[in-house]
């Protein structure tokens, strides 16, 4: 998988999923113009692409209370302030 978007990507994007471009312009609005979703999608490919892996020194340093959100894939939009209402003890 590549590191990052071309433009090339970019306008496949707009070519093949015109929905998903809309939304992205619409949530990720930037007044200064219409092409952020393009800056969004930039910026946010690397954390979606690269694998994180934790070790156990890692996990260590966590203290509660924690919130750990996990997804993948699973469609549900949910806010993570909504989640962390539903959820806390």
């Amino acid at each position: 998988m590549r590191e990052q978007l071309t433009e090339d990507d970019l306008a496949r994007f707009e070519q093949h999923a015109p929905r998903y471009v809309a939304y992205l312009q619409q949530q990720h609005h930037d007044p200064s113009g219409a092409t952020y979703w393009k800056t969004f999608l930039r910026n946010s490919w690397p954390g979606w692409t690269k694998i994180t892996e934790h070790g156990a020194e890692d996990l260590q340093r966590i203290f509660p209370p924690t919130l750990v959100a996990v997804g993948d894939r699973d469609g549900v939009p949910i806010a993570v302030d909504v989640s962390y209402e539903e959820w806390k003890p």
